[in-house]
């Protein structure tokens, strides 16, 4: 499975009253890409608004995350979505510092949305960081499809 396909097949349907499912789907994650593991993270961060699901099963769940990726973002992002999950949010300056952690691994567009949410506040700053970032990305993304660059 492609991981474009994995994130497409739980965008709005991940398993949280299904401990076992999903922490197969954690092991999916991790198997298929980083970005794809972190996306298990960014939707333990924001469950669906139309489900209630208590902070004690997305922090087990993360749990089980950290024990199984193995990344350099992996300390930073999941320690972030923690903050996120017991409702902390983090001073804009920080944001930024961390974007910029992130940016040097690019296409974990996953990781790079935890990180812009959580921002205590959203200003000029942080917003034009995060879309710098992507576009730097996009840009290199194409540079590798036109050079035949791709892995």
């Amino acid at each position: 499975m492609t991981e474009a396909d994995f994130i497409a097949a739980f965008e709005s349907d991940f398993p949280y009253e299904n401990p076992e499912l999903a922490r197969s789907l954690i092991q999916q994650a991790v198997a298929c890409s980083p970005n794809a593991a972190f996306f298990i993270a960014l939707k333990l961060v924001r469950p669906p608004q139309e489900r209630r699901v208590a902070a004690t099963r997305r922090l087990e769940l993360l749990s089980v995350l950290r024990s199984q990726l193995k990344h350099p973002l992996a300390s930073l992002v999941l320690g972030v979505a923690e903050r996120i999950i017991y409702g902390q949010r983090l001073h804009p300056d920080e944001v930024c510092r961390h974007i910029y952690e992130v940016a040097a691994f690019p296409g974990e567009y996953a990781a790079l949305n935890i990180v812009f949410l959580s921002s205590e506040e959203m200003n000029d700053i942080v917003n034009t960081i995060y879309d710098m970032t992507i576009a730097g990305w996009q840009t290199d993304e194409k540079l590798e499809a036109a050079f035949g660059m791709e892995e």
